[in-house]
């Protein structure tokens, strides 16, 4: 279903929250807020939104990954995170394709999960 929407995702995303969906994100960062310098995790980041915000919130010094099941998501979030943050280089984001409920990454390795 989510590789279908994908290419609407994030229209449909504004519209249905009334534009709520980037006060979540700004109140999100604001609430859990990154200390130090250990990684980050965005899981079911969707078209990548929170990951990007994280990322520049902790002025590009904190790693950030993104992950979620869905390939169409991935390629829009890894598409945005370019032209948001880097222009024409890769992302510095890592989006990973995985379940949230299987994640291969160790436990204790983020300072924050977001979803």
């Amino acid at each position: 279903m989510f590789n279908q929407i994908a290419p609407r995702y994030d229209t449909m995303n504004h519209v249905l929250s009334g534009g709520v969906d980037y006060y979540w994100r700004w109140y999100t960062i604001r609430q859990v807020k990154p200390n130090g310098s250990a990684p980050i995790l965005d899981v079911c980041t969707g078209t990548g939104d929170l990951a990007i915000a994280y990322w520049k919130y902790a002025r590009k010094r904190i790693p950030v990954t993104g992950s979620d099941f869905t390939e169409g998501m991935l390629e829009l979030a890894r598409k945005k995170a370019t032209a948001r943050t880097t222009g024409s280089q890769d992302a510095p984001i890592d989006f990973v394709q995985a379940d949230t409920q299987q994640l291969p990454f160790d436990s204790d390795r983020f300072q924050i999960v977001s979803v």
